[in-house]
């Protein structure tokens, strides 16, 4: 799974790119770069999605990193992450059940199938 990251911090937004395919280790290695990145802590976050060619990432994984998550401080009150995937893909489902388990904790989570309408809603 190829990703790489922007910050603009004009916009104090980290867009988080991924495309290929996305596997378990290389969604454990993602999570752990991102974490050394200061600026989530402080900018909003858009996870496109849209490039994914094919998900082989176990729906029990990811609802455990969304239990995990859940019980994680939220950042900013009004921290918002925006993730962007192919509506009704898998990649789109599974997207849905991390964010469900996640439960809004950390941020205010929305799915949107196009960049435009995602970061329309992170300018807000």
């Amino acid at each position: 799974m190829p990703y790489e990251f922007n910050i603009d911090h004009e916009r104090r937004l980290v867009i988080r790119k991924t495309w290929g395919v996305f596997t378990e280790t290389e969604l454990a290695s993602a999570r752990e770069e991102y974490a050394s990145i200061p600026e989530i802590k402080r900018y909003h976050e858009l996870f496109d999605f849209l490039e994914v060619t094919a998900y082989e990432v176990r729906s029990r994984t990811i609802t455990s990193l969304g239990l995990a998550d859940s019980s994680l401080p939220r950042d900013f009150s009004d921290k918002k992450i925006a993730l962007v995937a192919l509506q009704n893909s898998v990649v789109w489902g599974l997207l849905r059940m991390y964010s469900s388990y996640e439960n809004g904790a950390t941020a205010e989570f929305r799915m949107f199938g196009n960049l435009i309408e995602a970061e329309s809603w992170l300018a807000e």
